[in-house]
């Protein structure tokens, strides 16, 4: 369907250039095309042309995110907000942002506002394992592993609460929980390469670099630019001050 989008986007523009939806579109089109610079382009346009259009700000909030540039998402992303406060994906998106920020408070308070008002479903699921990764970096082990469960009694195949789950088990010093969740990560490999950082985040959490950063160059392998995880997650952190880290961005991403 890319190639239908992307005719439809330009022809919107062609109609009609002052037309804030019409530069998002194409911003869009050019984001799934991995033009970031094009996306960001598109974005600043509909911007300019609407400035309270609060779409356009998100997605240009994420583009600069996947960018490594997390303070100018984080203030794009803000000022979504403003416009569009009752949007639970914002929300998810922005407490997302202060996540990665560190900022663990306004992270989790932003969550348990942004569930209040997400009906069941995939957004609160999200919401729901967040600020569980968000307790755990706080140190609040216990609640966080009850809102993995609670995730997990959401829906069975949310992989991402198992993840968090292992994770939290590694850092309360129970190795073997935390390894019984492998094989299935292992197993999801083949399709995930979200599998590949699970392995590597639990594995740090246990102090087996040699492991993790194994784990990491996979989850590194065939990715067009880095991934946010790699860039900001912090339960990456105990992994950064290892050359090695900064030698698998050198590999798979700033070869020149």
């Amino acid at each position: 369907a890319l190639a239908r989008a992307r005719q439809l986007a330009r022809r919107a523009v062609e109609l009609d250039d002052t037309l804030a939806e019409a530069h998002a579109a194409l911003g869009l089109v050019k984001s799934l095309d991995r033009d970031m610079q094009g996306a960001i382009d598109g974005y600043k346009r509909a911007v300019a042309l609407n400035p309270n259009y609060a779409t356009a700000r998100q997605r240009h909030a994420i583009i600069l995110l996947s960018s490594g540039r997390l303070e100018e998402a984080a203030s794009e992303m803000r000022r979504a907000q403003e416009i569009d406060p009752l949007s639970v994906v914002i929300g998810i998106n922005l407490a997302q942002m202060y996540y990665y920020g560190r900022d663990y408070e306004r992270a989790a308070t932003l969550c348990e506002r942004t569930i209040e008002t997400s009906p069941p479903g995939i957004n609160r699921l999200v919401l729901t394992n967040l600020l569980a990764n968000t307790r755990a970096q706080q140190g609040r082990l216990e609640e966080a592993r009850d809102l993995f469960h609670r995730a997990l009694e959401q829906d069975d195949e949310f992989d991402e609460a198992r993840e968090g789950l292992a994770y939290t088990a590694a850092l309360a010093g129970r190795r073997e929980e935390a390894l019984s969740y492998f094989p299935r990560f292992r197993g999801l490999t083949k399709e995930f390469s979200q599998a590949h950082l699970s392995l590597a985040i639990v594995h740090a959490a246990l102090g087996e670099r040699d492991q993790a950063f194994a784990a990491l160059d996979d989850y590194a392998t065939g990715q067009p630019y880095p991934p946010v995880p790699l860039r900001f997650d912090p339960r990456l952190d105990p992994l950064r001050t290892d050359p090695r880290f900064q030698e698998i961005f050198k590999r798979h991403f700033f070869r020149n």
